[in-house]
């Protein structure tokens, strides 16, 4: 079975709610070429993108590198929506 196949709807959930937001439990796919990426309700009536990334296709330094430019690019007021910096680990974790 490959990483993807485990990315369910409560994996997802439960990935968010693991870093203190609370998901409603509805989850819209958006497109991505080969990622998998998510507008998650939450129950605050925010929301927020969730991306996981295709195992294997890059390595922790290159997205570490694609956040920074994002946050350079949004630094310099071009519009791009930068990752969150989440609370409780740096994001980069594997599926199971």
């Amino acid at each position: 079975m490959t990483s993807f196949q485990t990315l369910l709807p409560d994996f997802i959930c439960d990935a968010i709610a693991a870093q203190g937001y609370r998901p409603t439990g509805i989850l819209h796919q958006l497109n991505s070429y080969e990622n998998r990426v998510y507008d998650v309700p939450l129950e605050d009536h925010t929301s927020l993108v969730a991306k996981f990334y295709r195992p294997g296709r890059w390595s922790l330094d290159t997205l570490i590198d694609e956040h920074q430019t994002l946050k350079a690019l949004q630094d310099a007021e071009v519009p791009v929506v930068r990752p969150v910096v989440l609370p409780h680990n740096t994001g980069f974790e594997t599926l199971g």
